[in-house]
């Protein structure tokens, strides 16, 4: 990896292993949605596909891929003029429980990380984090029980201990503006720079040199 400061930042070419404690699985939707994964300590994971629009499923074929994680590591299409943000595949989800409480529900993102809860509420404290590595859902899926192929893998892990592996320290502000301009990276957008007028100073010194 590059030495540079802002290597950091870059998005590396291929996924970042997961941390230790993190345990995979792929589970198999052959119950139709929603679909339940249990984990243990009374912990449920429950995939969900809302749309409202059964009528169009039941006609639909049902190995008709709905939604899955390959649109979101394929490269856009090079047409300047495509959809940049349509909303023609259907919201699927993920959500949490912790025996009848709700954890917290997050979408189906591919390599997207979440802590649940993450309400703010520190008393309450949080249960699990999840990773989304992979899923794939069919149109016969949601129309009932029935092997379409349609599967999910994650991977998590308990979230109620502190870690003991920290990521590097926030780079000083004044050591960046230290170092060579090849290893800055930052927008010039609303950047003050402070200069002080010499003229001013030369006014200001005969203001209180004046006898």
């Amino acid at each position: 990896m590059p030495s540079y400061p802002a290597a950091r930042l870059l998005v590396p070419s291929d996924p970042p292993d997961l941390p230790d404690g993190f345990t995979t699985l792929q589970s198999a939707m052959v119950n139709g949605l929603p679909h339940p994964i249990d984990l243990p300590n009374g912990l449920r994971l429950t995939v969900t596909v809302p749309t409202g629009l059964l009528s169009d499923w039941i006609d639909a074929d049902p190995t008709m891929v709905i939604t899955t994680s390959d649109d979101e590591s394929a490269p856009l299409p090079p047409n300047p003029n495509g959809e940049i943000a349509g909303v023609a595949r259907p919201g699927a989800r993920l959500s949490a429980r912790l025996s009848t409480a709700p954890l917290g529900t997050l979408p189906l993102s591919l390599r997207a990380a979440r802590v649940l809860r993450d309400d703010g509420d520190a008393s309450a404290g949080a249960a699990l984090e999840v990773v989304l590595l992979d899923w794939e859902i069919h149109a016969g899926t949601l129309r009932g029980a029935g092997d379409f192929g349609s599967s999910i893998t994650l991977a998590w892990r308990r979230a109620d201990q502190g870690v003991s592996a920290f990521g590097p320290p926030v780079i000083n502000p004044f050591l960046i503006l230290r170092l060579p301009p090849i290893f800055h990276l930052r927008s010039e957008l609303g950047l003050l720079v402070r200069r002080v007028d010499t003229k001013f100073l030369l006014q200001r010194r005969a203001l209180y040199e004046r006898p």
